[in-house]
C-alpha cells in the first residue's frame, strides 16, 4: 500500500522543496512524516481521527518502518493532494482506531444475520462436527498416527473435533461491491483467536473457498464455510470476530456472539 502511496505522489504537483518537509535530507523520521500527514488530511477537511491522538504516530512509524527509499518518503512528503493521504488512511488497518460492534444472536442454533451497510447482510452459524477417520496416504497402508496428522491438521489436538463456521453473504443492495477485503478469526471464550486449521485433506465434505465479502451480485448471496480445532464441549462459548478493510456504512470491526 505504501508502494501505491507513492506512486500515486509521482503523479501529484509537489510543492516547492523549500517550504517542505521533504527539503531535509535522510530519511524522514516517524514524527516529521505523523506531522506531514496530519496536515494534509486536515488540509482536506478531514478530523475524522482527532478522537485518536495514537493514529498518526501509528501512521509515522508504519511509513518510515516501511521498504519505501528515504527519496521516496521525501518525495511523498512533498505531495499537497490530501486525496493521496486519505487513500492510504482508508486502508491502513493497523493503524486505524476500531469502533467494535457486537452484535447478539444465536449463532450456536439458528444463526444471527445483520448489516455491514451498503445493503450487505452477514449470516452467521457455528456448529460442532468430528472429522472422519483419514485414509492412509500410502495406500494398502494400515492408518497410522502421521495420517491422522497429515489430514486432521490442528484438530489433532482436538480429537478430530471441529467447529464449522457458516457464512453467508446477500446483497440486498444495488450495486456489486468488489473493493473490499475482511478478515474472519474464531474466538475462545477468553477472546484468543482460533487460528488453527482442520479438515484440510478431504476429511470434511466441505467447499474450501476463503472468505469473502465481495464480487456478490445485487439480489444473489454466496455461502462460505471455515472448519477451526475446537473441541464440541468448548462451542457454544466461540465468538466471531470480524474486521472489514472499509467501512460500508456500519462500521469495520465486529464481534458476533
Amino acid at each position: 500500500m505504501a508502494t501505491n502511496l507513492v506512486g500515486a505522489a509521482d503523479r501529484t504537483p509537489a510543492r516547492d522543496a523549500s517550504s517542505s518537509t521533504s527539503s531535509k535530507e535522510g530519511r524522514p523520521s516517524p514524527d516529521e512524516i505523523a506531522e506531514v500527514f496530519e496536515d494534509r488530511l486536515r488540509a482536506g477537511g478531514v478530523t475524522s481521527y482527532a478522537d485518536a491522538p495514537e493514529f498518526y504516530p501509528c501512521v509515522g512509524q508504519e511509513l518510515y518502518d516501511s521498504d519505501l527509499t528515504d527519496e521516496e518518503l521525501q518525495s511523498l512528503m512533498a505531495v499537497e493532494d490530501p486525496a493521496v493521504f486519505q487513500d492510504f488512511a482508508d486502508a491502513t488497518v493497523m493503524c486505524t482506531p476500531e469502533q467494535v460492534t457486537s452484535v447478539d444472536g444465536d449463532i450456536h442454533g439458528e444463526g444471527k444475520e445483520f448489516s455491514i451497510g451498503s445493503g450487505m447482510t452477514l449470516r452467521f452459524q457455528v456448529r460442532a462436527d468430528q472429522l472422519g477417520d483419514p485414509e492412509p496416504i500410502l495406500p494398502g497402508v494400515p492408518v497410522e498416527q502421521s495420517d491422522y496428522d497429515y489430514s486432521w491438521g490442528d484438530a489433532v489436538e482436538t480429537d478430530g473435533q471441529v467447529a464449522v463456521l457458516t457464512v453467508t453473504v446477500r446483497n440486498d443492495g444495488d450495486a456489486t461491491h468488489s473493493d473490499n477485503g475482511a478478515f474472519l478469526e474464531l474466538l475462545s471464550a477468553s477472546g484468543k483467536p482460533n487460528t488453527g486449521s482442520a479438515g484440510m485433506h478431504g476429511t470434511l465434505d466441505y467447499p474450501s473457498d476463503p472468505f469473502s465479502t465481495d464480487d456478490v451480485a445485487p439480489g444473489e448471496e454466496k455461502t462460505f464455510i471455515d472448519v477451526y480445532p475446537v473441541r464440541a464441549s468448548e462451542i457454544d462459548q466461540v465468538k466471531v470476530d470480524l474486521l472489514l478493510i472499509k467501512d460500508m456504512g456500519a462500521g469495520k470491526s465486529f464481534t458476533i456472539e
